[in-house]
C-alpha cells in the first residue's frame, strides 16, 4: 500500500498540472503533453534501475551482505542521475526537434507552442535529475523493506511543496505554465533530496 501511495502521489500531481493547463490555455497544454511525454520516455530508464535497486538491495541485505546492498544501491543511483544528465543535456540542446516529434515546426499556427515548449524543456532539463534520483533512490529504500517514511516524503514533496509552489507561481505570480512547470520541479527536488538523505542514513547503519 505505501509503494502504491507513493506512485498515486507522484502521477497524480502530473496528472493535476495537465488539468490546471488546460484551464491557461490550449497553447500551454499543447506545449506540457509534448514536453511531458518526452520526459516521460527519458524517465523510463531510471525507473527501470529503480526496479533493479530494490531486487540487488534486497537480495543483497538476505545474503548478509550490507556492503553490496549499499553499492547496489548506489550503483542505481548513480547510473539514473548520469543518464538524465544526459536526457537534460539532449532538451537543452536540440528542444524544438524534440517537440517536433509531436507538432509541425512548418505550420506557423504552432509557432507560439513551440517557443513555450522550448522554454518549459529548459525547465525539464533543471528537474531531470532530480527526477532520477528520487526514484532510484525510492527503489533502493525499498529493498531496506522502508516504504511507510518515503510515501510520506512523496506526499509532501509533490503535493505541498510541488503541487503548492506551482500553484503559486502559475496562477498568483503570473507566470503560466512554466510557473507550474518549476512547482513540478520544486516537488520533485525536496523529495529526491529528503530520500536521497533517508537512504545515506539508512545504508549507513548496515555497514555501521
Amino acid at each position: 500500500i505505501p509503494i502504491a501511495m507513493a506512485y498515486l502521489f507522484e502521477t497524480g500531481l502530473f496528472f493535476a498540472v495537465t488539468l490546471l493547463m488546460g484551464v491557461i490555455s490550449t497553447d500551454a497544454l499543447s506545449a506540457h503533453n509534448a514536453v511531458l511525454n518526452v520526459c516521460a520516455v527519458t524517465f523510463m530508464i531510471p525507473y527501470a534501475l529503480s526496479q533493479a535497486a530494490t531486487v540487488r538491495v534486497g537480495y543483497a541485505v538476505g545474503a548478509g551482505q550490507p556492503e553490496a546492498a549499499r553499492r547496489a544501491g548506489y550503483v542505481a543511483i548513480w547510473l539514473g542521475i548520469g543518464w538524465m544528465v544526459l536526457a537534460a543535456t539532449t532538451m537543452l540542446l536540440v528542444p524544438n526537434l524534440l517537440t517536433s516529434i509531436y507538432l509541425d515546426q512548418a505550420d506557423t499556427a504552432n509557432a507560439e507552442v513551440m517557443q513555450l515548449a522550448a522554454s518549459l524543456f529548459v525547465i525539464a532539463a533543471i528537474f531531470q535529475i532530480v527526477d532520477g534520483t528520487q526514484v532510484t533512490t525510492q527503489g533502493a529504500l525499498r529493498g531496506l523493506k522502508d516504504t511507510t517514511m518515503p510515501m510520506v516524503i512523496c506526499g509532501l514533496g509533490y503535493w505541498v511543496f510541488g503541487l503548492g509552489s506551482g500553484v503559486a507561481m502559475g496562477f498568483w505570480m503570473g507566470f503560466g505554465a512554466k510557473g507550474l512547470w518549476w512547482g513540478l520541479a520544486i516537488g520533485l527536488a525536496v523529495s529526491a533530496t529528503l530520500l536521497f538523505l533517508r537512504w545515506r542514513r539508512l545504508s549507513g547503519r548496515l555497514v555501521a
